[in-house]
């Protein structure tokens, strides 16, 4: 599994710098702030996905949903122990269904006792997050009633999924790894004069490892239309 570099860089005026210091306006730590928000997401799309134009000796970087020992379930077809369901309009009776149906097959089939977190798309967050009502009593959220009956132990919603998609795995270094080659960390670049610019970079290093063993089991599952 491949390792990529992030890098990213930002630079600040040093007559606007001066100048907001004087009003209690630090413009580099601006600057930074909106800077590491890009960053980070990059960080997120490398965490799901890789990065598409890496690759290290015929491997491609991968990540979380289309890495190759991700076990998938496609929402779009009823074939090949998928499910024919949007999770984000289904009602509780339907996610019961799929969630002790095919989902609870694929657990089964990768001999995965229970997933330790499941993350959700927030339009699937919504819909779990619905009261459910059962003979005329308010039992709780749709998501309380539905964690009695499937192998997940929490549930948890991102905007880093969308629509009818999610994500779930067993927390073990065995199924799941962040290859980290380099924390970030931000460097100021030489500044050699006071009316010189500010300029920073941020850089770091990092990829995900999914694993299987031998028999091809693994315990990173990804549910999404995928046809």
């Amino acid at each position: 599994d491949p390792i990529p570099v992030i890098q990213a860089g930002w630079g600040v005026n040093w007559r606007h710098f001066r100048g907001l210091q004087t009003e209690g306006i630090d413009l580099a730590l601006d600057s930074q702030r909106a800077k590491m928000r890009v960053y980070n997401d990059k960080l997120v799309a490398i965490t799901l996905d890789g990065a598409s134009n890496i690759s290290v000796q015929g491997f491609q970087s991968q990540g979380l949903r289309n890495h190759r020992n991700t076990k998938k379930i496609d929402l779009n077809v009823s074939a090949a122990g998928g499910g024919l369901i949007n999770l984000a309009t289904a009602t509780a009776a339907e996610l019961i269904a799929f969630f002790q149906g095919p989902f609870a097959t694929m657990l089964r089939t990768n001999r995965i006792p229970e997933l330790d977190i499941l993350w959700v798309s927030d339009e699937v967050g919504v819909n779990l997050g619905k009261v459910y009502v059962e003979n005329g009593v308010t039992v709780g959220t749709v998501q309380s009633y539905l964690l009695q009956f499937i192998k997940v132990k929490e549930i948890r919603s991102t905007y880093a999924l969308v629509g009818n998609e999610a994500l779930g795995y067993v927390r073990s270094r065995d199924v799941v790894t962040p290859l980290v080659g380099m924390a970030s960390s931000i460097q100021a670049l030489p500044r050699p004069m006071p009316e010189h610019n500010l300029n920073f970079r941020v850089m770091g290093a990092m990829g995900i490892q999914v694993k299987a063993d031998a028999d091809g089991l693994g315990a990173v599952v990804y549910m999404a239309k995928l046809t």
